[in-house]
């Protein structure tokens, strides 16, 4: 390997919640003249009231979230209602 170099690619489209947005970690490696290039990770990050707004047409209900660090990180607790149960997928044995 003659040469590794990760960078942040800003995503600004490939989120569905408006005001967020995603950083693809990018890798490139370079040897005998060939660079090829990796990813080598993937954040998103999302607007908390965008986030509540896309949980709703899923049925998802909105119950809080947990900043810790400077603000930065997330996590947000959720959960889904059902009026109906859903069907069981296992078989029944006799």
């Amino acid at each position: 390997m003659d040469r590794i170099e990760v960078e942040p690619k800003l995503d600004r489209h490939s989120c569905a919640i408006p005001g967020s947005y995603a950083i693809e970690m990018q890798a490139q490696a370079s040897t005998a003249g060939q660079t090829k290039t990796f990813s080598v990770g993937y954040f998103k990050r999302y607007d908390v009231e965008g986030l509540k707004q896309g949980l709703r047409p899923d049925g998802w209900e909105y119950l809080t979230h947990i900043e810790y660090g400077v603000g930065v990180k997330m996590i947000c607790i959720a959960f889904q209602r059902s009026s109906t149960p859903k069907k069981s997928t296992r078989r029944k044995t006799k």
